[in-house]
């Protein structure tokens, strides 16, 4: 049963970044494609959600699942510099949308929306196909999974305070 969660988890990334940068090629191209039917939204969300569900790994006691491709030092290079460009390509859409916001610019804004919308979906999967491809304990150091799985500690809370 692991073994078939991990390939859906794995298929469903790398069909979802597929379908992702097809969508976010049109919305770079000024035809941001957005569904007709409000089913059709809640079905992807209910899709995504469940697999996004499924990947982040909760119980430190039990073994993580096995990676679905082999792990080689070049896969993880280049898994490193793909989950690195999409981080950046969504963080320059994000960096667009607030130079548009302190500009008033209307015009940008309304661009810079569906291009945050469509990198961050591409980001998204990218990461969901890497997670189950080669693992996170792979890509990723173990102080940035840490603060990830506990994103409060960041900013204060969840520490003891000492008194």
């Amino acid at each position: 049963m692991r073994r078939l969660v991990a390939l859906y988890g794995f298929a469903y990334g790398c069909l979802g970044s597929v379908a992702a940068l097809a969508w976010h090629a049109a919305a770079v191209l000024g035809y941001p494609v957005l569904p007709n039917s409000v089913w059709v939204v809640e079905a992807i969300f209910l899709v995504h959600g469940c697999t996004v569900v499924i990947t982040f790994h909760r119980s430190p006691t039990r073994r993580p699942w096995d990676p679905v491709l082999s792990v080689t030092v070049k896969r993880i290079r280049a898994a490193k510099l793909l989950l690195g460009l999409a981080v950046a390509y969504f963080s320059a859409y994000v960096g667009m949308f607030l130079f548009s916001e302190i500009r008033a610019d209307a015009t940008l804004c309304a661009r810079a929306v569906p291009l945050i919308l469509t990198s961050f979906a591409l980001l998204n999967t990218i990461y969901v196909s890497l997670h189950w491809g080669l693992r996170p304990e792979n890509i990723l150091s173990a102080k940035f999974r840490s603060v990830m799985s506990n994103p409060a500690r960041l900013i204060g809370f969840g520490q003891k305070r000492n008194r």
